[in-house]
């Protein structure tokens, strides 16, 4: 399986990554769970402070579908940042919870994580409460949920884009007066 994740990662084309997919992956995507399952084709702890086993800017599509309940909150920000850091720019991330308050919220022993239509504002700098944490950057593309049921969450992963620093793009002393003379 690591020879295929380098073959696409080579070809530029990237990886669709679930997280926590277990017995039930997906297809189509590479399923890394902290379970050693016949169907886990990257064991990995998310919560595992050393961060994913995925290299940076590699993922086109990640999918979280019934995780993110289980991470412990102090740990969430870390989890948000390294999907973002694995993921290219405007890449999908797809999300799928119990909504805070339903049954199925409070029914697994394990869930220790609760989410609203609000929680993913915290990540996307259009909504004010993003100014609280500051973390990297989603925009929220769909939210969706029922109060007795899920909570299901689209975001695309925005990066700022920045052009490498060298010698041929270095403004020149001429072009650098040039913007002066214009103030």
């Amino acid at each position: 399986m690591k020879n295929k994740i380098r073959e696409l990662i080579k070809k530029k084309k990237g990886i669709r990554l679930e997280l926590g997919g277990g017995n039930n992956p997906q297809k189509g995507f590479i399923n890394m769970d902290m379970r050693k399952l016949p169907t886990v084709d990257i064991v990995h702890n998310i919560e595992d402070s050393r961060g994913f086993p995925i290299p940076t800017n590699t993922v086109t599509q990640l999918l979280a579908s019934h995780l993110l309940e289980h991470i412990c909150p102090k740990n969430l920000m870390f989890v948000m940042s390294e999907i973002h850091r694995v993921c290219k720019h405007e890449a999908q991330v797809i999300i799928s919870v119990p909504y805070a308050g339903s049954h199925g919220s409070f029914m697994d022993p394990t869930h220790c994580n609760f989410f609203t239509e609000s929680t993913f504002q915290y990540f996307d700098d259009a909504y004010p409460l993003w100014t609280i944490y500051k973390p990297p950057i989603f925009k929220i593309q769909m939210s969706d949920f029922t109060i007795n049921g899920n909570l299901e969450v689209i975001l695309s992963v925005h990066k700022t884009l920045t052009k490498k620093t060298s010698a041929k793009n270095t403004p020149s002393k001429k072009t650098s007066e040039v913007k002066n003379d214009k103030k």
